[in-house]
C-alpha cells in the first residue's frame, strides 16, 4: 500500500478514528465532549492519545475517558496505522466526521440521484429545519427574532468585529433558541442548550455546535458564569465571541416578546459612549422596549456602551411575508 503526500488535512470516519478523537477531547484536553458535530485531531493530539492507550491494560482501558468500550481491542492499532497515514501523506491533522461510512453512502446515492441541494450551507440550514420542528417550535417568532438579531449584528460591525461565521451561528442560535420550551418553559434556555447539542446537527464541527448552544443558552437568565460547564468546555478564545453574540440575541428576543412581531426592523447608531437603538414598530411595542431595556444589561457590559431605546413608527405595512424568512425554509414553515 501506498500513499502520495496530500494536503494538510485528512478526513476520517468510522467508530474507531472518531474514539481516537474523544479520547483526545475527554483524557488529553480534559473536556466532556458533545455527542454531535465533526471535530479536528491533530498529529501531537494523536500521539498523546497513542501515548495514554499504550499504557494502559485491557481492564484500565475502561476507564479511559472517551473510549467506547466496545473499541478497546482495536484502539491501539488502529491508533498506530492512522498516526502511520498522517505521516505518509504529510498531513497535519485529520477532521473526524460524526457519521460513518453507511450514512456517507446513503448522502452520496441522495446527492447522485436526488433532488439537487445546496451544499454544505444547505445540509446545515435543513439540519437546524428539523430540530425546530422535532421541538414544535414557534417558526414565526424564531425567525424574526433570527431576522432582528441579523439587523443588530450588521449594524454594529464597529463594535464587535466579528466576521460571517459567526453571523451564521447567531442566525442559528437565534432560530434555536426557543426549543427548550418542548421540554418546559421554566429554564427553557438550559433545555435549549441540551436539545441543541444533542439534537443530531449535520454539517457542524462539535465546536461550532457548543458556541451555538451556548448562546441560545444565555439569551435570558444569569449570563455566563465560570462554574459553568459549558462554559468550562468552550475555548477560551471562544467566550468573548458567545458573549457578543448572545447580548445581541437578547436585545434581539425582547424586540419580539408578544411573538406577534410587532417591531418590523431595528435601526441603529453607534455613539460614544451609547448606542441607539429605533425599533421601528407596527403598533404600540412600549412592552418590547421595556423587555429590551431590562434585558440590555448584558450588551452594555460586553460593548461599554448604553443600549437608548425608542419605538418609531413604520412608515407603512409591514406584513409577515413566507419570502422575508429567509433563514428558515418554506418546508419547515408549512409542513
Amino acid at each position: 500500500m501506498s500513499f502520495e503526500p496530500s494536503s494538510s488535512a485528512c478526513v476520517g470516519s468510522a467508530g474507531t478514528i472518531q474514539s481516537l478523537s474523544l479520547v483526545h477531547e475527554a483524557a488529553v484536553l480534559g473536556r466532556e465532549p458533545i455527542p454531535s458535530g465533526h471535530r479536528t485531531l491533530t498529529r501531537g493530539g494523536l500521539k498523546k492519545v497513542n501515548r495514554i492507550l499504550r499504557r494502559t491494560t485491557q481492564k484500565e482501558k475502561l476507564r479511559v475517558p472517551g473510549l467506547d468500550p466496545r473499541r478497546r481491542d482495536i484502539a491501539v492499532p488502529g491508533g498506530i496505522l492512522l498516526a502511520w497515514i498522517l505521516k505518509r501523506t504529510g498531513a497535519d491533522e485529520i477532521v473526524v466526521g460524526d457519521r460513518g461510512l453507511r450514512e456517507g453512502i446513503i448522502l452520496d446515492h441522495a446527492a447522485r440521484h436526488g433532488e439537487k441541494r445546496g451544499g454544505d450551507r444547505d445540509v446545515r440550514a435543513r439540519s437546524v429545519d428539523r430540530l425546530l420542528r422535532r421541538a414544535n417550535a414557534e417558526v414565526l417568532h424564531a425567525s424574526h427574532v433570527a431576522r432582528l438579531a441579523l439587523q443588530l449584528f450588521d449594524q454594529t460591525h464597529a463594535l464587535h468585529q466579528l466576521t460571517a461565521a459567526e453571523r451564521e451561528w447567531l442566525q442559528y442560535a437565534a432560530l434555536l433558541h426557543d426549543v427548550g420550551c418542548s421540554i418546559g418553559f421554566s429554564r427553557h434556555q438550559q433545555h435549549s442548550y441540551y436539545l441543541i447539542t444533542h439534537g443530531d446537527l449535520t454539517g457542524f464541527s462539535a465546536e461550532e455546535i457548543e458556541v451555538i448552544a451556548s448562546v441560545a443558552r444565555y439569551h435570558k437568565g444569569k449570563g455566563p458564569r465560570r462554574s459553568h460547564e459549558n462554559w468550562k468546555r468552550l475555548d477560551p478564545y471562544l467566550r468573548p465571541v458567545v458573549k457578543k453574540l448572545a447580548a445581541l440575541l437578547r436585545i434581539a428576543d425582547a424586540l419580539d416578546r408578544s411573538h406577534r412581531q410587532l417591531v418590523a426592523d431595528v435601526a441603529c447608531r453607534v455613539r460614544s459612549g451609547r448606542i441607539e437603538l429605533d425599533a421601528i414598530a407596527r403598533s404600540d411595542s412600549e412592552a418590547e422596549l421595556a423587555a429590551a431595556r431590562r434585558k440590555a444589561n448584558l450588551f452594555e457590559r460586553v460593548f461599554d456602551r448604553e443600549p437608548v431605546f425608542r419605538a418609531v413608527p413604520v412608515e407603512r405595512d409591514q406584513t409577515v411575508l413566507q419570502r422575508d424568512l429567509e433563514m428558515i425554509s418554506a418546508e419547515a414553515l408549512w409542513s
